[in-house]
């Protein structure tokens, strides 16, 4: 899931790690992320298990997935799928008005889940997001 030899790691969104918060299983705790959408969805630090916990485990536990570059590919397209069907005006959106294509990118993230998903920079994800808004919209020419 999100494994780049250091484990997967999760936020600790609305608690620390403590008895009750997080499975009773080997992890190691690391510091909060630094910037500002990071640090929101992993407040009390981040917690690193050798296994991907399943989605009722995240869910229950109110965690947040730090997603590593499989799962932000993942998960560019999905909020791109969920875009598709207007993906030439949301490409020109991208380009005219960078700022609401930006907020439209956060809003669909938001939503892809049950449980929210650290992508790293939204600036940086939203172009990965155009770029495949950009092959739908060239697909729905053809």
């Amino acid at each position: 899931m999100n494994c780049e030899n250091n484990g997967f790691k999760y936020g600790l969104v609305h608690r620390p790690a403590g008895v009750g918060c997080i499975p009773n299983e080997s992890h190691r705790i690391e510091a909060s992320l630094d910037d500002e959408e990071g640090h929101n969805l992993s407040r009390h630090g981040v917690v690193v298990f050798g296994r991907p916990l399943t989605e009722s485990e995240i869910c229950s536990f109110e965690l947040s997935v730090i997603a590593n570059d499989e799962i932000r590919e993942e998960m560019a397209v999905e909020v791109a799928k969920k875009m598709a069907r207007y993906a030439k005006a949301y490409v020109e959106c991208a380009n005219d008005e960078p700022a609401l294509f930006l907020s439209t990118v956060r809003e669909k993230l938001r939503t892809a889940r049950k449980y929210r998903v650290y992508v790293g920079l939204t600036e940086r994800f939203a172009e990965k997001v155009k770029s495949k808004l950009e092959i739908f919209a060239s697909e729905a020419q053809q």
